[in-house]
C-alpha cells in the first residue's frame, strides 16, 4: 500500500473509483530502452531516461 500512494496523483481517480485503495490496482516498476505509443490515431515513440513506475488494474 505504502508504494501505491507513493505514487497516487488525484487525477487517477477518473479511472480508479476507489482510489488508491481500488482492488486490482498494482505499482510496476519498468526499465525499458523503447517504447511506442497510439493515442486517437496519433502515434510515437518517446525518447526513455531512468525508470518509470506505472500505476496499472488487472481490470484493463
Amino acid at each position: 500500500m505504502e508504494s501505491r500512494k507513493a505514487h497516487w496523483q488525484d487525477k487517477l481517480e477518473q479511472w480508479f473509483e476507489g482510489g488508491v485503495e481500488s482492488d486490482g490496482l498494482t505499482v510496476v516498476q519498468v526499465r525499458a530502452h523503447r517504447a511506442r505509443y497510439w493515442i486517437k490515431g496519433e502515434e510515437g515513440e518517446p525518447v526513455l531516461e531512468g525508470q518509470f513506475n506505472l500505476l496499472v488494474s488487472a481490470r484493463c
